[in-house]
């Protein structure tokens, strides 16, 4: 199991397709990637650090950015929190 540190992310690259009620997120080749949230950091007395940020939340990141992983086969990065450039939200959900 990997477990983030403090104000790091936890994200794997989000493929396929996930509907809302207002939105459709494709994995398109050659596009932007996007990402999902799969673990959060902890602040030393517990609580979690990323409040605007959830798991499973979709996001999209900086190019060139954090420590890529290999772990049980799958491909994971780990970031700090304010590399995130933004969470993609159905509309409404602000």
């Amino acid at each position: 199991m990997l477990k983030p540190l403090k104000n790091k992310v936890l994200l794997n690259e989000f493929v396929g397709e996930k509907q809302t009620r207002s939105l459709l997120l494709l994995d398109k080749p050659n596009k932007e990637k996007i990402y999902m949230v799969v673990g959060l950091g902890l602040l030393q007395d517990g609580e979690d650090c990323l409040d605007d940020i959830a798991l499973g939340d979709l996001v999209m990141i900086e190019k060139f950015c954090g420590t890529h992983i290999n772990y049980d086969g799958l491909d994971y990065i780990v970031i700090n929190r304010d590399l995130i450039a933004g969470i993609i939200k159905e509309s409404g959900n602000d």
